[in-house]
């Protein structure tokens, strides 16, 4: 997921954005801006999530549940 949202919509709308920025900051621009940060913050999120969940795996990083005595 995290390559698809950056190839599918962080690049096109960071291309959209430059081409628009000259007319000016009106509605569509900040509608734009608002999905490619939207979009951004969700890959920033799978890839923190894939880095736990990697560390979990390899085991560098304690389980999310304590073992039980």
């Amino acid at each position: 997921m995290c390559v698809n949202a950056g190839l599918v919509i962080l690049v096109p709308t960071a291309i959209y954005l430059a081409a628009i920025v000259d007319d000016g900051l009106d509605a569509r621009f900040y509608l734009v801006q608002a999905i490619e940060l939207l979009a951004g913050a969700t890959n920033l999120t799978l890839m923190t999530l894939n880095i736990r969940d990697g560390l979990r795996l390899t085991g560098r990083l304690g389980s999310a549940t304590p073992p039980a005595t």
